[in-house]
């Protein structure tokens, strides 16, 4: 029996019954950039005196909540394509969609595995050993999806495959390999410098070349409880202030 839509949103609002009744933005916000976001918070509160909410996941999981009703201002996705699939279903406030950073995708991997500080014979390298290795799940984390484009260019991706863990999210994929229950995990260099890891670790760039770049993109919602507010703070987004607090924190930058 399918769930009547009202229940759907009324279990959403007492998920966020501390939101529903305050003054206060409520942000869908990728894990990768969470960290980064809540700096641009408390930045944000001083010029504004608007507080943010933050609610973390992979984009995929985030998106899927929007479509069902969650009643969120600000969406900061890690990709442009659930934006967009966002704004073809007018679920966005026109004119308010920014490419506000552009991610870099590392290899954080255990040094006895490195090759000649060569990504391709690194992986084949941890392959042979039949090590594992964490990534984003593709199906909803662009960090994830980047991930398999990068191995199957480098021809080794496997559909089925034993050896290969799918975290919930980028920031999981991380703790899996800080935790040193895999051996290695493509994470978001962004989030590195939040994490405590072991100096056994070596952190190995994944070039642009071998994924599509990863845009990260923020729109403001068609049903924002807080639009004016909302608007506020994306364009916060695109000041020198945020953009230098962004770069800071390990992403690039995109053209504004």
């Amino acid at each position: 029996m399918r769930t009547p839509r009202w229940t759907v949103l009324v279990g959403l609002c007492l998920s966020f019954h501390s939101f529903c009744n305050a003054e206060t933005l409520l942000v869908a916000v990728a894990s990768n950039f969470k960290p980064t976001a809540q700096l641009l918070a408390q930045e944000f509160k001083q010029s504004s005196a608007i507080d943010l909410k933050l609610s973390s996941a992979s984009t995929g999981v985030l998106y899927a909540q929007i479509r069902q009703g969650a009643p969120f201002d600000v969406f900061l996705a890690a990709d442009t394509e659930h934006v967009q699939a966002l704004h073809d279903a007018q679920l966005d406030q026109p004119g308010t969609r920014l490419s506000y950073a552009v991610g870099e995708l590392v290899l954080l991997v255990d040094k006895k595995y490195v090759v000649a500080n060569d990504l391709q014979r690194t992986l084949k390298n941890l392959r042979q050993a039949q090590r594992r290795i964490a990534i984003a799940n593709p199906s909803s984390a662009p960090y994830g999806r980047a991930a398999r484009e990068a191995m199957q260019k480098l021809g080794l991706w496997r559909e089925q495959d034993s050896h290969l863990i799918r975290a919930n999210n980028i920031a999981q994929s991380l703790q899996y390999v800080a935790a040193r229950t895999v051996s290695a995990a493509f994470t978001a260099r962004s989030l590195l410098r939040y994490a405590k890891l072991s100096d056994q670790l070596a952190v190995m760039a994944v070039p642009q070349s071998l994924h599509t770049a990863i845009i990260q993109q923020a729109i403001v919602l068609h049903n924002a409880p807080h639009g004016k507010q909302a608007t506020r703070f994306v364009e916060f987004l695109a000041s020198d202030t945020a953009r230098q607090l962004i770069k800071n924190s390990g992403y690039l930058l995109p053209d504004q």
